[in-house]
């Protein structure tokens, strides 16, 4: 059974709702089932927040992906709805990787160091992707459609009323758990603590899990690889 952002929600809940800092944050709501909706919007922030820390440090191979798609013709493909090869999941490019066309990679580039290149040789002598914010462009544009493969890692979908599971979620539930718990605590400039004392935002829980996390992804990405020994 897959963990729910539910479960996470109820778990930070849990550490902080017995405070007395907590009214403090929402001076003026004195409805309980207000005060609690109000803190549940803060944590779903924080989760996100923290979930979009987590793929900032690391590529995670559950987020690799890769899809065909058609550039079209002196124009530029949109990297925010491209559909997975092997899922047929529609997601957001996150990092991009490498760009295959007809099982050959396409040279990548920024667009100031392309600019460059134009500077030093005076002229452009193969074609170039560049990636401008959420759009991938060839350079120069081509004056027909062009067909490529997009490899790289996708970005996850926000929590919301919608997504309430993911990968992230069954195998990184410790991370998420403290990093929305410090999360709260940026957003709010107060540590909700228990009543039974304030103690300083768990950042070295989050940090130890987070590099936890990492150290499985990695050594998963190994164990898919063989190594022959001649």
């Amino acid at each position: 059974m897959s963990t729910t952002y539910t479960e996470l929600e109820d778990v930070v809940l849990a550490y902080l709702q017995d405070n007395v800092t907590v009214a403090e944050v929402f001076k003026g709501t004195t409805d309980p089932a207000v005060l609690t909706a109000k803190i549940k919007e803060l944590i779903l922030r924080a989760a996100n927040n923290a979930k979009q820390s987590a793929q900032q440090m690391h590529n995670f191979v559950y987020d690799e992906v890769g899809a065909v798609a058609v550039i079209p013709a002196g124009s530029g493909l949109d990297l925010t709805s491209l559909t997975d090869t092997d899922s047929a999941e529609v997601f957001e490019l996150n990092v991009l990787t490498e760009v295959m066309y007809n099982g050959w990679p396409i040279a990548l580039s920024s667009r100031g160091a392309y600019n460059k290149l134009l500077y030093k040789q005076g002229q452009v002598n193969r074609v170039t992707g560049v990636r401008q914010r959420n759009m991938l462009k060839l350079i120069p544009a081509q004056d027909v459609n062009v067909d490529v493969e997009v490899l790289g890692y996708r970005k996850l979908a926000p929590y919301s009323v919608t997504v309430t599971t993911d990968w992230l979620l069954d195998e990184g539930f410790e991370y998420l758990q403290w990093a929305t718990i410090c999360e709260v605590n940026h957003l709010v400039q107060v540590y909700l603590g228990r009543a039974e004392g304030t103690l300083p935002p768990p950042t070295k829980s989050r940090d130890v899990a987070l590099e936890k996390l990492i150290r499985w992804d990695v050594d998963m990405l190994e164990s898919n690889y063989t190594t022959n020994i001649l």
